[in-house]
């Protein structure tokens, strides 16, 4: 499970950052443990969940298409296993270089001028960069997030590497009943995880990472000890998806 750990660095990083339209681009590190300096390989196949790189990412945005829209928030946090306080949690506002929707700010609240003065998207790329080395890249319904990623990576002309990814609602297709609500509010309440600040980057991030916490204990009752049957069981999900909604 994720311990206590990972609960302090998520309250001493939330109060690092202040209130959204306060905060630019902070970063809190949980233990001593450091974050790779080279681009390392994304992880093997055989490496056991216990000692699984993981990034958990969220995005906000201006909208949902990632050919047009703009990130406008973002959030990550990178562990080792699941009984691990995060190596790092960060925290930044982005400003998407256009204007917000009024149709997006209802949903995550974040207005153009709580934007102005944070950093771009390049800068925070850069940021994110050391969390994402060598580790699988996490998320709820992660391919919209990943696809943003990779979409802005471009706009900005930088370099992309596309992270493996594990996706939880994809897994919790996989490990739970047929009739199980996937939603992140679902999966939520099925494991007992208190959602704070539902979309926000920070508060979707923390809460994807306990629900992934969850599943792995799932995985490894059923025996899947390692990222490539971790991936296996996300592939039956996407599968058990593609029949249950077309």
């Amino acid at each position: 499970m994720i311990r206590r750990g990972l609960l302090i660095s998520i309250a001493r990083a939330s109060r690092a950052a202040g209130p959204p339209g306060e905060r630019l681009a902070r970063y809190a590190f949980g233990h001593a443990r450091t974050l790779p300096r080279k681009d390392r390989l994304a992880p093997p196949d055989s490496t056991p969940l216990a000692g699984l790189a993981a990034t958990v990412v969220d995005c906000e945005t201006t909208g949902l298409d990632p050919r047009r829209d703009r990130v406008v928030a973002l959030a990550a946090l990178r562990f080792h296993g699941p009984a691990h306080a995060p190596d790092a949690v960060f925290d930044t506002l982005v400003d998407p270089g256009m204007p917000i929707a009024a149709r997006a700010t209802a949903v995550h609240g974040i207005t153009d001028a709580m934007v102005a003065g944070a950093p771009g998207f390049r800068a925070a790329a850069r940021q994110l960069a050391p969390l994402l080395r060598g580790a699988v890249l996490v998320g709820h319904a992660v391919a919209f997030d990943r696809a943003m990623l990779a979409s802005e990576a471009r706009r900005v002309a930088l370099p992309w590497r596309d992270p493996p990814a594990l996706c939880t609602r994809e897994l919790a297709a996989a490990l739970l009943p047929s009739d199980a609500g996937l939603e992140l509010e679902q999966l939520a309440d099925r494991f007992g995880v208190a959602v704070t600040g539902r979309h926000t980057a920070l508060g979707d991030a923390v809460a994807a990472a306990r629900i992934f916490a969850a599943l792995l204990r799932r995985a490894e009752a059923a025996e899947a000890v390692t990222l490539g049957a971790l991936r296996a069981l996300a592939e039956e999900g996407h599968r058990r998806l593609l029949r249950r909604y077309g």
